[in-house]
């Protein structure tokens, strides 16, 4: 009889949360491959299907209006995109530190 041991390395999944910063990893078609390597902001995730709900890591562009009043160009958290966990990776914590302290600092430049 032979006596063989067989052993099942199981990885223990990433955990996404909602604030997390991210990177994406791979695409679902070439036409995306631009995309790879772009960093994300986690807004919702749902563990049941394996998704999460991401907008761009960039700051707000404010423009100022004729009258002089600084007003909102472009809020990329109004945008969302819907990625796998398979599609995505955490970035490393000080990357992420480094970058959500940049993004939420513009939040705060006109108001």
């Amino acid at each position: 009889m032979l006596n063989t041991m067989i052993f099942f390395f199981f990885f223990e999944p990433e955990k996404f949360l909602p604030g997390q910063a991210c990177k994406i990893i791979s695409v679902h078609h070439p036409v995306f491959n631009k995309e790879i390597g772009k960093r994300i902001i986690i807004t919702k995730v749902r563990e049941e299907s394996r998704m999460v709900w991401a907008h761009d890591a960039k700051p707000k562009r404010y423009r100022q209006n004729r009258r002089g009043r600084w007003v909102t160009e472009f809020d990329p958290r109004c945008v969302e995109t819907i990625y796998s966990f398979d599609q995505i990776r955490q970035l490393p914590e000080d990357e992420a530190k480094e970058l959500l302290k940049t993004i939420t600092s513009s939040y705060a430049n006109h108001y």
